[in-house]
């Protein structure tokens, strides 16, 4: 998933009804391009569960998806996130081409 701004989890549709599952589970590289990856309204009650993500995340800013009081969770999600190795190697299909993004290699090395 490559939007150009903000990747939104939704909270609430156009009547206000909460419609965010409760321990969600993404399998996907995010790469939100300008902004970053968050849950809408992160702030506002009930707390949700957790976000499990294997994947990758990219970002230009960290994007916040819940809210904790000390290690309890109060409203929105706690993170379970988790690199695929895969990635490291093999991109994703239609993932953004190399050569037409302005990014270049400036130093590699295989570990």
């Amino acid at each position: 998933m490559i939007p150009e701004n903000y990747l939104y989890i939704n909270h609430y549709d156009n009547r206000s009804r909460d419609v965010a599952p409760r321990d969600i589970t993404i399998h996907a590289a995010l790469f939100s391009l300008n902004h970053s990856f968050t849950f809408e309204r992160y702030d506002r009650p009930p707390q949700k569960g957790t976000i499990t993500i294997l994947g990758s995340i990219g970002q230009r800013y960290r994007g916040p998806v819940g809210t904790f009081r000390g290690n309890n969770i109060v409203s929105g999600y706690s993170k379970d996130y988790n690199y695929d190795q895969r990635m490291q190697y093999d991109e994703p299909p239609h993932f953004i081409e190399p050569l037409n993004t302005g990014f270049y290699i400036s130093n590699w090395e295989e570990l």
